[in-house]
């Protein structure tokens, strides 16, 4: 039997991220695993996938989300995989929106506060889901998505000139 083997059975695997810095380029699926997935630090970003019936994050188990900064744009809203309840981390999921092409940056703001608590720039083509997790993100709260079409610094905590408001989402 050759090839990978295609199965949502849940086995005995799991990958386990803790801290550092992982940033992973792909078509097919981005960080894969047959079993669970804990996230416990560090920063993660994922761009793709760029094919369709693939998912940034795809996990058959658990997928934890405990302190992470986890951001991912690709194809793949089909296939999202929701991060447990039991998940510290709030997140957000933005889907189908031809806003997000590669070059532009996407900010990310407490609605009620107006502080930046992620940027992201999108090198992927054919974005159709946004995902973004952090401990900024508070579960029930709202957040609103800009996208800018100039560079904008990674740690910058001020919305940049010209951001055009996508749309106001709560964190779930």
């Amino acid at each position: 039997m050759g090839g990978a083997r295609d199965t949502t059975e849940v086995i005995d695997a799991a990958i386990h991220i803790s801290g550092g810095q992982v940033t992973v380029n792909v078509e097919g699926d981005g960080i894969d695993s047959n079993g669970s997935q804990t996230y416990t630090g560090g920063t993660v970003t994922i761009n793709g996938p760029s094919t369709y019936l693939n998912n940034s994050v795809d996990a058959n188990g658990e997928l934890l989300l405990n302190g992470v900064n986890i951001a991912a744009a690709g194809s793949g809203a089909e296939m999202f995989k929701v991060p447990s309840e039991k998940s510290t981390n709030g997140y957000l999921r933005v889907v189908n929106l031809d806003v997000f092409t590669p070059g532009r940056t996407v900010q990310v703001t407490d609605t009620e506060t107006g502080a930046v608590v992620a940027n992201y720039t999108v090198v992927t083509s054919g974005v159709q889901l946004f995902f973004l997790s952090n401990p900024s993100l508070v579960k029930g709260n709202n957040y609103t998505v800009y996208t800018v079409s100039e560079p904008v610094q990674e740690g910058s905590t001020t919305l940049a000139p010209g951001a055009v408001e996508v749309g106001t989402y709560a964190a779930e």
